[in-house]
């Protein structure tokens, strides 16, 4: 009897072991899961504050017969505009960022007027004078335009109640002396395009928005004090830009070295990983992804746990450039990363090509089904 009850107790003993370990490791399932859906959503969400988190790089389409949303508002920016002097350049489509654009110019006061629509925000108008020195001047009615702080080479300022030949007074009235540069049909697209890049690359480099700028920017979107959620989601989605943007400065670098064909380039764009020192630690471990590890029959629950605790420490006490290396030790030798190279600019990031889909168990491992 007493033999008995202890195999009893010992059995109930491994029950309570094993069930601890699986509730651990379907606890760290849960969490990596929830971590990248926060992210995911930070990326994909429609942004709750339209213009704060723009693209790096737009392109204006020239466009023929636009649809409108107020037409009616439109004009009334547009009408006083054309009897003050000014003259229809064009409409576009800024593409990616959602706005649409008739656009105006003074020839005499070298000024460009751009009546803008936005989903978010409706129709408003910008007044720009592009300065010889390769500043600009806009003043506008749209709130937004200043919730950010401008750069140093461009002075904004909002005017949400002025009315357009209001808006241009006040504009002329300020404006220097100095020379501007020439305004027409086919030197505004490019201008618009350079100035919209310069802004957010100068935004970017110093670092993303200041806590004083989310404040202003969450306190406009809620119409009260600035919410905390709002507030994360904000940075998570400006860091999701920040990330775009040197990637597609990283890609530029790399390609110039002419180190790749067209052709070749092709077979391995998806594959290609920069890491540099201005990524997360978060960011560092969703790039060297664990999958592969945690999918090996031959990896344990305690191992999968030491594995991710490790990655982890590693990702947290060392810069990027040096904890990739070490995390990607980690991986199963077949989904590990292959070092092909460096670039320099805009920052000194290692170029990483990671394994190939259909090597054996794919990127991922072997699949849990099979």
């Amino acid at each position: 009897m007493d033999l008995f009850l202890k195999t009893l107790g010992v059995i109930f003993l491994a029950i309570l072991l094993v069930g601890g370990l699986f509730a651990a490791w379907v606890t760290w399932r849960i969490w990596r899961f929830f971590r990248q859906i926060r992210r995911q959503m930070a990326d994909t969400l429609d942004r709750f504050v339209v213009g704060m988190v723009p693209t790096a790089k737009i392109t204006l389409q020239s466009v023929s017969h636009p649809d409108w949303t107020d037409l009616e508002r439109i004009e009334e920016f547009a009408s006083p505009l054309r009897t003050a002097g000014f003259v229809d350049v064009g409409m576009y489509d800024v593409v990616p960022a959602m706005m649409r654009l008739l656009v105006l110019l003074h020839p005499d006061e070298q000024l460009y007027a751009v009546v803008r629509q936005q989903p978010a925000h409706g129709v408003s108008l910008d007044l720009m004078a592009p300065m010889a020195d390769e500043t600009a001047w806009v003043y506008s009615t749209d709130p937004q335009r200043t919730l950010l702080d401008p750069p140093d080479f461009v002075v904004a300022r909002s005017f949400p109640k002025l009315a357009a030949p209001m808006l241009l007074a006040r504009m002329l009235a300020d404006l220097p002396d100095g020379p501007r540069q020439p305004v027409s049909r086919a030197v505004f697209p490019k201008f618009y395009e350079t100035l919209w890049a310069r802004e957010f690359a100068w935004r970017v480099e110093r670092g993303g928005l200041t806590d004083d700028e989310i404040e202003r920017a969450t306190q406009s979107s809620t119409g009260g004090g600035a919410i905390i959620d709002q507030s994360e989601m904000l940075r998570l989605q400006w860091d999701g830009a920040v990330r775009e943007y040197y990637q597609d400065q990283l890609q530029d670098s790399l390609l110039a070295t002419g180190r790749f064909t067209a052709q070749e380039w092709e077979k391995i764009r998806e594959r290609v990983r920069f890491v540099h020192d201005k990524l997360g630690w978060e960011d560092l471990l969703q790039l060297c992804d664990l999958s592969p590890v945690m999918a090996d029959d031959e990896v344990g629950d305690t191992q999968e746990e030491q594995i991710a605790r490790e990655a982890e420490r590693i990702a947290a006490a060392f810069p990027p450039k040096i904890a990739f290396p070490r995390i990607n030790d980690l991986l199963l030798p077949h989904s590990r990363f292959q070092k092909i190279g460096t670039v320099d600019g805009p920052l000194a990031a290692d170029v990483y090509l990671a394994p190939e889909m259909d090597l054996p168990g794919g990127y991922y491992g072997p699949d849990d089904d099979d």
